[in-house]
Protein backbone atom coordinates (compact mmCIF):
# COMPACT_ATOMS: atom_id res chain seq x y z
CA UNK A 1 0.00 0.00 0.00
CA UNK A 2 1.35 3.41 -0.91
CA UNK A 3 1.78 6.18 1.62
CA UNK A 4 -1.11 8.05 0.00
CA UNK A 5 -3.54 5.16 0.34
CA UNK A 6 -2.30 4.38 3.85
CA UNK A 7 -3.10 7.94 4.87
CA UNK A 8 -6.50 7.83 3.23
CA UNK A 9 -7.39 4.56 4.93
CA UNK A 10 -6.68 6.17 8.32
CA UNK A 11 -9.29 8.85 7.62
CA UNK A 12 -13.06 8.98 7.60
CA UNK A 13 -15.14 7.26 4.92
CA UNK A 14 -15.99 10.68 3.47
CA UNK A 15 -12.33 11.71 3.22
CA UNK A 16 -11.34 8.40 1.62
CA UNK A 17 -14.22 8.63 -0.86
CA UNK A 18 -13.41 12.23 -1.79
CA UNK A 19 -9.75 11.28 -2.26
CA UNK A 20 -10.70 8.34 -4.50
CA UNK A 21 -13.00 10.52 -6.58
CA UNK A 22 -10.19 13.05 -7.03
CA UNK A 23 -7.92 10.27 -8.31
CA UNK A 24 -10.60 8.78 -10.59
CA UNK A 25 -9.93 11.05 -13.63
CA UNK A 26 -6.29 9.92 -13.65
CA UNK A 27 -7.45 6.40 -14.52
CA UNK A 28 -8.17 7.68 -18.04
CA UNK A 29 -4.51 8.54 -18.53
CA UNK A 30 -2.56 5.67 -17.01
CA UNK A 31 -1.61 2.37 -18.60
CA UNK A 32 -4.23 -0.38 -18.54
CA UNK A 33 -1.89 -2.66 -16.58
CA UNK A 34 -1.73 -0.01 -13.84
CA UNK A 35 -5.42 0.95 -13.84
CA UNK A 36 -6.66 -2.36 -12.45
CA UNK A 37 -4.35 -2.47 -9.43
CA UNK A 38 -4.98 1.22 -8.71
CA UNK A 39 -8.75 0.73 -8.83
CA UNK A 40 -8.44 -2.26 -6.50
CA UNK A 41 -6.34 -0.17 -4.13
CA UNK A 42 -8.88 2.69 -4.21
CA UNK A 43 -11.77 0.36 -3.38
CA UNK A 44 -9.73 -1.30 -0.63
CA UNK A 45 -8.87 2.09 0.85
CA UNK A 46 -12.52 3.15 0.92
CA UNK A 47 -13.60 -0.14 2.49
CA UNK A 48 -10.80 0.03 5.08
CA UNK A 49 -11.67 3.59 6.08
CA UNK A 50 -15.36 2.70 6.35
CA UNK A 51 -14.74 -0.44 8.38
CA UNK A 52 -12.29 1.32 10.70
CA UNK A 53 -14.69 4.19 11.27
CA UNK A 54 -17.73 2.02 11.94
CA UNK A 55 -15.95 -0.65 13.94
CA UNK A 56 -13.67 1.57 15.98
CA UNK A 57 -13.59 1.12 19.71
CA UNK A 58 -15.58 3.75 21.51
CA UNK A 59 -17.73 4.71 18.54
CA UNK A 60 -21.18 5.39 19.88
CA UNK A 61 -24.39 4.86 17.95
CA UNK A 62 -24.92 8.60 17.41
CA UNK A 63 -21.51 8.85 15.73
CA UNK A 64 -22.35 5.92 13.48
CA UNK A 65 -25.56 7.59 12.37
CA UNK A 66 -23.75 10.87 11.77
CA UNK A 67 -21.41 9.31 9.22
CA UNK A 68 -24.23 8.70 6.71
CA UNK A 69 -22.80 11.33 4.36
CA UNK A 70 -19.44 9.57 4.38
CA UNK A 71 -21.01 6.20 3.70
CA UNK A 72 -23.01 7.60 0.79
CA UNK A 73 -19.85 9.18 -0.65
CA UNK A 74 -17.99 5.88 -0.23
CA UNK A 75 -20.73 4.00 -2.06
CA UNK A 76 -20.74 6.59 -4.86
CA UNK A 77 -16.96 6.41 -5.27
CA UNK A 78 -17.00 2.61 -5.48
CA UNK A 79 -19.91 2.79 -7.92
CA UNK A 80 -17.92 5.21 -10.11
CA UNK A 81 -14.98 2.81 -10.13
CA UNK A 82 -17.04 -0.22 -11.15
CA UNK A 83 -18.69 1.82 -13.92
CA UNK A 84 -15.46 3.29 -15.27
CA UNK A 85 -14.91 3.13 -19.03
CA UNK A 86 -11.66 1.18 -18.62
CA UNK A 87 -12.11 -2.58 -18.43
CA UNK A 88 -8.96 -2.88 -16.33
CA UNK A 89 -10.31 -0.34 -13.84
CA UNK A 90 -13.63 -2.17 -13.58
CA UNK A 91 -11.85 -5.50 -13.18
CA UNK A 92 -9.62 -4.16 -10.42
CA UNK A 93 -12.55 -2.61 -8.58
CA UNK A 94 -14.58 -5.81 -8.77
CA UNK A 95 -11.57 -7.87 -7.64
CA UNK A 96 -11.27 -5.76 -4.49
CA UNK A 97 -14.99 -6.10 -3.79
CA UNK A 98 -14.85 -9.88 -4.25
CA UNK A 99 -11.82 -10.11 -1.96
CA UNK A 100 -13.59 -8.06 0.71
CA UNK A 101 -16.71 -10.20 0.42
CA UNK A 102 -14.68 -13.39 0.71
CA UNK A 103 -12.88 -12.09 3.81
CA UNK A 104 -16.19 -11.14 5.41
CA UNK A 105 -17.68 -14.56 4.73
CA UNK A 106 -20.22 -13.32 2.19
CA UNK A 107 -18.34 -14.09 -1.02
CA UNK A 108 -18.48 -17.00 -3.45
CA UNK A 109 -18.46 -20.31 -1.64
CA UNK A 110 -19.90 -18.88 1.58
CA UNK A 111 -23.32 -20.33 0.94
CA UNK A 112 -24.84 -16.84 0.91
CA UNK A 113 -24.80 -16.24 -2.83
CA UNK A 114 -28.10 -16.24 -4.70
Amino acid sequence: MSAATAGASDSTPLAAALWAREVLPALDFIAEDEAGPLAAQLVSTILTATAAHLGGAGVIEAQRRSCAEGLEAAQAAVRDLIRHRSEATRTGAYAALVAAAEMSGTGPGSGLET
